[in-house]
């Protein structure tokens, strides 16, 4: 009960913008992480959202929405390297055979494809819960959706990488 969150208007006196951080060498700038410098900036009282000593109660019930969102954009990434591996598979030719004849590639592509599908039946269901039970009762299975995002897009992507070989890493492809 001792964090408050209030609205500072970008154009506040004091405050000033210094730059913008890339994450994993990707600019997102003007919408993505800046450094902000606040010099004895003044608001309103009116500016508080929520009331003063709520800032952490309303930050986390933005968690949670916060983490399917996420979760849903792991899936979209998945989605875009399983794509872009199928695409692959049936361009590449090595000794004769196209990559998508191969065995191991097929692995790959059902795994991929599983495993894409597992977690959106999880994310489904989260939705589900959260809307029935509200977001307090499933913490537990949001908090997993903040872990099961991740592990399964770099999976799908990291196989996706595989197969491309050096082109997987470059800007030539999305994967990276």
């Amino acid at each position: 009960a001792r964090h408050s969150i209030i609205i500072v208007p970008r154009h506040a006196k004091g405050l000033t913008v210094e730059g913008y951080d890339t994450i994993f060498g990707y600019d997102h700038a003007p919408y993505g992480h800046a450094r902000l410098k606040f010099d004895n900036v003044r608001v309103p009282a009116a500016n508080l959202l929520g009331r003063e000593g709520e800032g952490f109660t309303l930050m986390q019930g933005g968690i949670g929405v916060g983490r399917i969102a996420l979760s849903m954009g792991s899936l979209g990434a998945a989605e875009r390297g399983l794509a872009e591996m199928c695409k692959w598979g049936d361009e590449r030719v090595i000794s004769g055979q196209k990559l998508v004849e191969r065995q191991v590639f097929a692995d790959a592509v059902a795994r991929s494809r599983m495993e894409i599908d597992q977690f959106r039946a999880f994310v489904m269901r989260v939705t589900w819960m959260i809307e029935t039970y509200g977001m307090k009762a499933v913490r537990s299975e949001v908090a997993q959706c903040k872990v099961l995002a991740p592990a399964m897009a770099l999976s799908v992507l990291d196989r996706a990488i595989q197969f491309h070989g050096g082109l997987g890493v470059s800007h030539d492809k999305p994967l990276a």
